[in-house]
């Protein structure tokens, strides 16, 4: 039983979050959070059936974030207030969640020290701002992993289908846990009686394939849309399938976890004696990151740190175990500190723009939207319609979806076709373009009407002379 000091830092660590996401609750709907905000619009309006998302917001599983969200804004209103205070109770699960599996393999005081290193983890914090359905996400994870740890097998089974349907990747870690209890059987019983254990997996395996099929039925496609067939959901070569696998290893290390892992590393590999005790922690950090990192890497859907949430979360609970046993004392202060070091400047480290800053996943990008604010008061103040202006993601939101507002405000999407067809061009650092090339001659040969800079963020507006 954990002592109230560890109690206080958790109940601490809620009212932090809770209070970052008030503070921030001007902030809208960003990156891919825009796909589900437009969802829960059009089931909040009426617009579309209960299972039917819209084409374009269709991501094959159950629309259960959007379901959630436009049920908020029913009974409350549909505001981007109600939108962040919505994320708030999948927060204080996460949190407690995490308390109690770090609080089985911590002692009191690394608990402690754990929770606040939670807390300024640069993906989850980010996230956590942003409205991020990978917090969602997580927290039903860690939820279904205590549950497994504590045998509640009953419970167990009824939340693994909601946790398979909530979307492709959830139905990664459903099947990592699958593996994990196989493994976890096998190491107490020596043999796997594979009938009785999977009994808490049907329900989960019939409602995920009924769906499927219910699904393709209705839309005539089962995992990749046509709509986004031209863009980044199709299956990819070999060549790369080894650079998927890289840029997963990228994120995964990124923003200062670099230093959590090699700490890891370090200790499997020199205390292999104590690798027995503590092998069941190792096993929920490796295993889903494994699956995920198996079948992401066959399709060209560009690899997101966000993607790997619960892998950073679960990380800081093995960072801390390892910490819990240097005898030295100085050392255990040292190890701490230069991880509070690592993760909070990781915040702010910067890559050539072709690789991608990962801007959903660290707070570099908070000075974006007063930055992008400014920008498209500029357009209204010189008439130009958005209309006329391409740009590219994630900058060609619609205020209607990302603000919530009640007209609507967009650039024209220029993914697929040449920006040369265009008069005006709205570039940002944050954009990922395809071709490199086309922005760096853009940036030469047309007029600069317009930048504005906040932080590491620059959007600049650019007119064909």
């Amino acid at each position: 039983m954990q002592t109230i000091k560890s109690k206080y830092i958790f109940i601490f660590s809620v009212l932090v979050l809770i209070a970052i996401v008030f503070f921030y609750s001007n902030i809208p709907f960003f990156w891919d959070g825009e796909y589900f905000s437009k969802a829960a619009a059009f089931f909040y309006n009426g617009e579309n059936s209960f299972f039917d998302c819209g084409a374009y917001t269709d991501n094959t599983t159950l629309p259960l974030y959007s379901w959630y969200l436009s049920f908020v804004w029913s009974v409350f209103s549909k505001t981007l207030f109600v939108s962040h205070a919505a994320i708030i109770p999948f927060l204080i699960l996460l949190v407690f969640q995490f308390y109690k599996m770090a609080s089985r393999f911590l002692t009191d005081k690394y608990v402690s020290f754990s929770l606040l290193l939670l807390l300024i983890e640069p993906t989850f914090l980010t996230q956590t701002i942003l409205m991020g359905y990978d917090i969602v996400l997580t927290s039903l994870f860690l939820f279904a992993i205590n549950l497994l740890l504590n045998k509640k097998r009953v419970a167990y089974s009824f939340l693994l289908p909601v946790l398979a349907l909530f979307s492709i990747r959830a139905l990664f870690l459903t099947l990592s846990l699958f593996i994990i209890d196989l493994i976890l059987e096998h190491n107490r019983t020596k043999k796997i009686n594979l009938f009785v254990l999977s009994k808490a997996y049907f329900p989960c395996f019939f409602l995920v394939c009924s769906w499927f099929v219910y699904h393709k039925f209705k839309t005539g496609w089962f995992l990749f849309s046509p709509l986004h067939e031209k863009t980044d959901e199709h299956f990819i070569s070999f060549q790369m399938v080894v650079r998927q696998i890289l840029y997963a290893i990228w994120k995964i290390i990124d923003f200062g976890r670099f230093y959590l892992i090699a700490f890891i590393l370090l200790f499997l590999v020199t205390k292999k004696e104590q690798i027995k005790e503590s092998k069941n922690l190792f096993l929920f950090l490796f295993v889903p990151t494994v699956i995920t990192m198996l079948f992401m890497m066959l399709v060209s859907n560009p690899v997101g740190h966000k993607y790997f949430i619960f892998n950073f979360v679960l990380l800081i609970i093995c960072f801390c175990f390892v910490v819990q046993r240097i005898k030295n004392k100085n050392y255990r202060i040292i190890s701490l500190i230069f991880a509070f070091v690592f993760l909070v400047t990781g915040n702010f480290w910067i890559y050539p723009q072709k690789y991608g800053n990962g801007w959903d996943s660290s707070l570099k990008i908070l000075p974006y939207f007063k930055t992008k604010n400014e920008m498209d008061l500029f357009v209204k103040t010189k008439n130009i319609e958005p209309k006329k202006i391409a740009t590219q993601f994630p900058l060609h939101t619609n205020n209607y979806f990302s603000y919530l507002s009640d007209s609507t405000f967009v650039y024209t999407s220029a993914e697929t076709e040449e920006i040369n067809n265009y008069n005006y061009f709205l570039f940002s650092n944050i954009m990922n373009p395809k071709n490199m090339e086309e922005i760096e001659k853009i940036k030469k040969e047309w007029l600069l009407l317009k930048e504005v800079k906040s932080g590491f963020v620059s959007i600049s507006l650019y007119q064909k002379k």
